[in-house]
């Protein structure tokens, strides 16, 4: 008789029902990770935004420490050289508009050029920068002078297609470039920022160019950023916790190269906090802006300061400690401590 000795160790296939267990415990644990692995992606793109701003905060300092003044939100150049401060546009004025500089003194309702530009050299751009004829408007489409180095030429209308990648935040999903109707005239539409000046607390406050020269705080708060478009502001010993810039996920008229668009405010027509807030573009009043402080962000934005720091804010910061924050003269600034992140 022939024996046949059993293996006990013999293998045993999987039943389908039990696939389908392992199936369904890895799916259940694949869901339950995704939302860690968005967390954390948020995170890093947070980190980056934040980094961004840093570059911003020290591009700013540098720009001060050298000439005594921070640059004005926006300029254009008169025929002797000098830079004066130009108008901004929340609708009443055109923007992507050229004109002549003898125009420009006159109404000054021609495009001006971005504070931003003056801190190409500083976010890896000088390569633009030395492109630009600053003796003709921002979206002027006529040839400048050919490039030092390369020999091409260049109008400045033309420079401003080509992104910075110091002024984007990755959390920032949309388009990379302005898409208002105004743009669309041009050749190619000018690249996008999410950073933008924080010039006053509210938008009453950013149309009087005397009280925004002045520094005057009203019994309500209100008042003038430091970054603000009527001329450059003189150091002073500014609190540390002064707002410089605030990201923005502004989508039409962002664009970095456009002084008339670079500027934002903190406080909404009712005096509420208005950071990711959408503002009500059927009001005339509220021009076509559609956000001001504003971010992809969960719950906050990031924002740098005159300390040469980069922070993010909570989107639950107080009315009244906000006004403290971006007016310049504002003396305490103290409780902004309970809104703010860590120093970067």
């Amino acid at each position: 008789m022939t024996l046949k000795i059993l293996n006990s160790h013999s293998r045993r296939a999987f039943t389908l029902v039990e696939l389908l267990v392992v199936i369904a415990i890895i799916g259940i644990l694949v869901a339950l990770l995704l939302p860690t692995l968005g967390t954390v992606r948020e995170s890093a793109r947070m980190t980056h935004c934040v980094a961004a701003q840093k570059q911003l905060a020290l591009a700013l300092k540098t720009s001060e420490q050298a000439s005594g003044r921070l640059p004005a939100a926006c300029f254009y150049q008169t025929t002797d050289g000098g830079r004066q401060p130009a108008n901004i546009s929340l609708g009443s004025l055109p923007v992507g508009q050229s004109g002549t500089i003898s125009s420009m003194a006159t109404d000054r309702s021609y495009s001006s050029f971005s504070f931003l530009v003056t801190l190409l050299p500083f976010l890896d751009a000088r390569h633009i920068y030395d492109r630009i004829d600053f003796s003709k408007s921002a979206f002027d489409a006529t040839d400048n002078d050919p490039d030092p180095q390369t020999g091409q030429i260049y109008s400045n209308a033309a420079l401003w297609s080509e992104p910075i990648p110091h002024l984007l935040c990755p959390s920032f999903q949309s388009a990379k470039t302005a898409q208002a109707t105004d743009y669309a005239a041009l050749t190619e539409r000018p690249a996008l920022t999410n950073y933008k000046a924080v010039s006053a607390t509210d938008m009453v406050t950013l149309f009087q160019s005397e009280r925004c020269k002045s520094s005057e705080i009203d019994a309500a708060g209100n008042g003038a950023g430091i970054l603000h478009p009527y001329g450059r502001t003189r150091s002073t010993g500014f609190p540390g916790s002064t707002m410089l810039t605030s990201e923005t996920r502004e989508q039409n008229y962002a664009a970095w190269a456009d002084g008339t668009t670079a500027c934002i405010w903190g406080i909404d027509d009712d005096g509420e906090v208005a950071i990711n807030r959408s503002l009500d573009s059927d009001d005339a009043s509220q021009g076509w802006v559609k956000y001001t402080l504003s971010s992809e962000h969960p719950q906050a934005v990031t924002i740098c300061l005159y300390d040469g720091s980069a922070r993010t804010m909570s989107e639950d910061v107080e009315p009244e400690v906000l006004k403290a924050m971006i007016t310049r003269d504002a003396a305490d600034n103290a409780a902004s401590a309970n809104f703010l992140t860590a120093g970067n």
